[in-house]
């Protein structure tokens, strides 16, 4: 019932998130969860899902998938994750999800952002490490 009402007043999804609200992540590391993914991406905002893809050996495959509720968060992360150095060294790539001609569907840049991550997501990475 309380599900049903916030899809009605628009705070949740039916289920169907735009393109522009996707974030697809590569390099992500081998021992990698879904709930890991939602634990990194969720201090940008509310997400409706958060993927890592599994291979035959049911380890991660590197990539993982993560939609947000709004655009404009799903901006942020890709933004300030791309690059960003995990505990173990890899290196995580995130970008807006790309229409099928490779173009992305909405601007990744995001007005006022400092370079790189805020230091309370290093301090938070580092502490789950």
């Amino acid at each position: 019932k309380v599900i049903r009402q916030l899809r009605q007043q628009g705070i949740i999804s039916w289920g169907r998130v735009p393109q522009e609200n996707m974030v697809y992540v590569k390099g992500l590391p081998s021992d990698t969860t879904s709930l890991d993914m939602y634990r990194i991406f969720a201090p940008f905002g509310a997400l409706e899902s958060a993927t890592a893809m599994l291979g035959p050996d049911g380890t991660c495959s590197g990539i993982g998938f993560v939609d947000f509720a709004f655009t404009a968060n799903a901006q942020t992360a890709a933004q300030t994750l791309n690059g960003f150095t995990m505990s173990d060294g890899s290196v995580i790539h995130c970008s807006l999800k790309s229409d099928s001609r490779g173009k992305h569907v909405a601007d990744s840049k995001v007005g006022g952002m400092a370079a790189g991550p805020p230091q309370w997501f290093i301090q938070q990475m580092t502490e789950w490490a």
